[in-house]
């Protein structure tokens, strides 16, 4: 997935097989979105990372949201299960900086 920033806004595009792209859409999971799609739910995002299948936003206030693939764990939510919604993790509103591999994310307090 490719995911840009503007106007404080996130937009996601690219192979969206798991919700990874077009989080915030319910029921939509088109296999390809050619252009760029809005994460809708989500205000003021400072940083984004995309992983593998799923994707981490960070906002201007310290917290992290994420979206996408729950296998292993890597949405960092509690479950395995695959995430249509962006969803805040519970780590405080403190971080500093987020990334995204392939099969899990890190942030930085």
């Amino acid at each position: 997935c490719l995911s840009v920033i503007m106007a404080r806004s996130a937009y996601c595009l690219g192979f969206n097989s798991h919700n990874q792209v077009t989080a915030g859409d319910k029921g939509r999971s088109d296999l390809k979105q050619i252009l760029p799609t809005r994460v809708k739910g989500l205000k003021d995002v400072s940083d984004i990372s995309c992983g593998g299948y799923f994707t981490l936003l960070q906002t201007a206030d310290g917290r992290v949201f994420s979206f996408g693939k729950g296998q292993y764990g890597r949405l960092g939510r509690g479950s395995e299960e695959d995430q249509a919604e962006p969803g805040m993790l519970e780590i405080g509103d403190n971080v500093k900086a987020i990334s995204a591999g392939a099969w899990h994310g890190a942030v930085v307090t």
